[in-house]
């Protein structure tokens, strides 16, 4: 898999299985910001996904990877792997990377029904925000 800006996903897949990690061409000449953002819902059900579809095409989004599906389970965040979503985001420069970072986040929601009194504590300060189940890459990202 490449992005706009490539990203060693076969060594951090690799590492996550167990597995000796390759290692990844530096890239070179590469220049303006980039960042990933990890939405963290609160645990329960999820009851309703919007915004995934825009945020995909999206100036800047140059991947958006969602491991949950309407029905589905997010677990409480414990270590990295039980994220259920990350969107990466680049742009020429650090201000229009925020404006982009905020459109993402204003865009994508996920609504959960949290389980037990920790989840809806957990729900409330998460803002009850997430994403869904759906892979895109180099859809908006600058060239």
């Amino acid at each position: 898999m490449e992005t706009a800006h490539p990203f060693p996903f076969d060594a951090a897949i690799a590492v996550e299985c167990g597995e000796p990690a390759p290692r990844p061409p530096l890239a070179s000449g590469t220049s303006g910001s980039v960042c990933a953002w990890f939405p963290i819902p609160a645990p329960g059900t999820v009851t309703a996904i919007d915004g995934a579809d825009r945020v995909a095409e999206l100036p800047g989004v140059a991947v958006m990877e969602v491991d949950v599906e309407v029905g589905g389970t997010v677990p409480p965040l414990r270590p990295s792997r039980d994220r259920v979503a990350m969107v990466i985001v680049r742009a020429e420069d650090r201000d229009t990377l925020e404006q982009w970072l905020q459109t993402v986040q204003d865009e994508l929601r996920l609504t959960v029904r949290p389980t037990g009194r920790a989840g809806q504590r957990a729900g409330q300060r998460a803002g009850q925000q997430g994403a869904v189940r759906q892979r895109a890459v180099g859809k908006g990202a600058p060239g």
